[in-house]
């Protein structure tokens, strides 16, 4: 097993255990976990290939085991590669704004239409969706579970990513003339 596989199975692994962790601890003042009636977790990813073979390996051995044992039953499914992401972020988009088009800005990929539209750019852990500021605060209600600061938007590989959302924010941001 390469080091960069080693590496990333390491960081999954540490992740689902400190997940567990959290839950466990979140629930020592409810009744107790019951084997019998197992409490579930969904745990959504973007690995694909050999490590998405490792980390679900990784989870049906924790299901096998110590979530059998303590009545935890671990869910894993893979949304696709970082790229497939961006890809569907960008897709999404195009299908909301046909008209805007594509170039770079800000060193990110943009929708343009007489002015920069709205920036997306993929990251480490996130996409990046950048409409500004107003449209951060007219969808504010449906962005409660998403990290957001001034004209940014982060939607986390680990959750599935709110493709309808993302054009809704696009549709506004086109018709309003309200941009970055």
């Amino acid at each position: 097993m390469n080091m960069k596989l080693t590496g990333h199975l390491r960081r999954g692994g540490s992740l689902l255990c400190l997940v567990l962790a959290l839950i466990l601890t979140g629930c020592a003042g409810k009744s107790p976990l019951d084997p019998k009636d197992p409490v579930s977790l969904t745990v959504w990813h973007y690995y694909n290939g050999s490590q998405q073979a490792a980390f679900d390996a990784l989870v049906e051995e924790f299901n096998d085991s110590v979530g059998r044992e303590r009545g935890i039953y671990v869910q894993s499914y893979s949304q696709g590669s970082v790229s497939d992401l961006e890809a569907a972020v960008r897709d999404a988009i195009r299908k909301a704004i046909p008209e805007a088009e594509e170039k770079i800005s800000w060193s990110m990929p943009t929708f343009w239409k007489g002015h920069n539209i709205i920036h997306f750019a993929g990251f480490k852990n996130h996409v990046g969706l950048y409409p500004g500021t107003e449209a951060v605060e007219e969808f504010a209600d449906r962005l409660k579970d998403c990290k957001t600061s001034k004209g940014s938007i982060q939607f986390l590989y680990s959750r599935p990513i709110p493709l309808e959302l993302i054009a809704d924010i696009a549709r506004w941001c086109y018709k309003t003339g309200k941009h970055p």
